[in-house]
């Protein structure tokens, strides 16, 4: 006996940012809110992510989504849901859709890209756009082709950052109002027609950034100037671990950063020496400058502050910046694989 079809009017694909509750709840509960009936696909990577109040699919639970757990997409299980207006759209996905499930939607299966395209196409685009110390981004819908962030845009959002938003999740928190916002009005569009305009990407100025790794990639290099390492040891601070250096033969992790005026010149050789402690927060030469850390943590999240002394010294053996450079992160529904550029 066949299964009865039920069609939603949204199949959602993926999940919420560390330790947030959006963007794909955020787009959810407007949806609701506008009477759309969803369906959710998440991974096992995504599900268990912790948010602000439990984790995802705690949140899934808790505003009556219907969703299912897979590590892959099966054709078969998606084209139930799937009826002659149905929108597909990919929040944080972790899936490289194949042209089977592109062809079920025709032209309504759409990604959300929450930074500029085609400058920030790939992944970790608020760490990779802070160590440029870029201040612009963009929330995006675009279709999905075969090729990752090139389809054309159906909507666009700019934003421009304040210059207190310093590490990704300041530019979180400050893009969700934004985002409720971006979502309520394409959804409000959407329903008038079910029609999605598109708009193609200018190529000539199109960037792909690579997935990052806090444990693999957020090594400090000492020998960068002083806005390189403020930058660097913020693009891997909250959510995440922070950046990583040694001191006392140890691997710490150092998170939120800023520049700190100093009338002294430095010499190179007196990067990563702790020259001042003051009010729970360390001073640190920096090649050309003094930078300010606030926190600083050993391997097991514990803050070790008041265990440094004036005169002591990070630094970064040289085979963790090679292997740094030399990695590469492939991001899969079950978890992270970490592989040398030498590799196919």
């Amino acid at each position: 006996m066949k299964s009865r079809r039920k069609y939603v009017d949204i199949i959602v694909f993926g999940g919420n940012r560390q330790k947030e509750d959006g963007p794909l709840i955020t787009f959810c509960l407007e949806a609701k809110k506008l009477g759309y009936s969803l369906f959710v696909f998440t991974d096992p990577l995504h599900s268990a992510l912790p948010a602000k109040d439990g984790d995802f699919c705690y949140l899934l639970n808790k505003h009556n989504i219907h969703h299912k757990v897979t590590a892959s997409l099966n054709y078969d299980h998606i084209k139930r849901f799937v009826g002659p207006t149905t929108l597909g759209i990919s929040i944080n996905s972790c899936w490289i859709f194949k042209d089977d499930i592109i062809t079920l939607f025709g032209e309504r299966l759409i990604n959300y890209h929450g930074a500029k395209l085609p400058e920030e196409r790939g992944a970790a685009a608020y760490s990779w756009k802070i160590m440029r110390g870029e201040r612009m981004g963009q929330l995006t819908l675009h279709q999905i082709v075969r090729k990752i962030d090139s389809g054309q845009v159906c909507k666009k959002m700019n934003i421009d950052f304040p210059d207190k938003v310093k590490c990704p999740s300041d530019f979180y928190v400050y893009m969700e109002k934004k985002e409720r916002m971006f979502f309520r009005r394409f959804l409000q569009r959407y329903r008038e027609n079910n029609v999605l305009d598109f708009n193609p990407l200018a190529f000539s100025k199109s960037y792909y950034w690579p997935p990052l790794h806090t444990l693999t990639h957020g090594w400090i290099d000492w020998s960068w100037n002083d806005e390189q390492v403020c930058d660097f040891i913020n693009a891997f601070s909250s959510p995440f671990q922070g950046a990583s250096t040694y001191l006392k033969g140890e691997r710490v992790f150092l998170r939120g950063s800023s520049l700190s005026s100093s009338d002294l010149h430095f010499h190179p050789f007196q990067s990563g020496i702790i020259v001042r402690i003051l009010n729970d927060d360390i001073f640190v030469v920096a090649s050309n400058g003094l930078i300010q850390i606030h926190e600083l943590k050993n391997e097991n999240g514990n803050s070790i502050i008041t265990k440094v002394r004036e005169g002591d010294r990070f630094y970064t053996p040289y085979d963790e910046l090679n292997s740094a450079r030399c990695s590469k992160v492939i991001r899969k529904p079950t978890g992270y694989i970490i592989r040398n550029y030498e590799e196919p």
